[in-house]
């Protein structure tokens, strides 16, 4: 079976199985995934990545209880499910918003950084290159110039 294309992923249950393969191949072959994705405007490529959330959800919130369900039969204790859910929901709004707020602050501070760091260097070495460049021409071309105006040149013929 084929997956059907990235955009057209819904909630569907035969496009369960497609979702499932192109999140299988964004694990094993993230170019190829990144390359089908390149294909899709913003809006389709924010859609599709709801969508594969979705079907990926059974999984995220179903192995880790069934886990956490066999960790606490065996122990004898008593299994609470809703600590697990709030748990994981906390760890993926966590990571999702400070992944946004790294990007964020990361490509500000790195803006800021490179752009006084850059603009000062290229600052000095194109003034300090223009500044002593015209600085020289205008001086020699200055000095040259009028140096002996009013001189008594009788002195240079002795």
């Amino acid at each position: 079976m084929n997956p059907l294309p990235l955009d057209s992923i819904r909630l569907r249950w035969n496009n369960h199985f497609s979702a499932l393969r192109w999140l299988g191949l964004l694990y094993r072959r993230p170019q190829q995934f990144q390359a089908a994705l390149s294909t899709c405007t913003v809006r389709e490529q924010l859609v599709t990545a709801f969508w594969l959330l979705v079907h990926s959800a059974p999984y995220v919130l179903g192995i880790p209880a069934v886990g956490r369900w066999l960790e606490a039969s065996l122990n004898g204790d008593k299994f609470h499910l809703e600590p697990l859910v709030a748990g994981i929901a906390i760890e993926i709004a966590g990571g999702t918003v400070g992944w946004i707020f790294r990007g964020i602050v990361g490509g500000i501070a790195f803006g800021i950084v490179f752009g006084i760091a850059g603009g000062m260097a290229s600052g000095i070495v194109i003034g300090a290159n223009f500044g002593m460049t015209v600085g020289m021409a205008v001086g020699i071309g200055f000095w040259y110039g009028h140096w002996d105006r009013g001189r008594d040149r009788r002195w240079d013929r002795l």
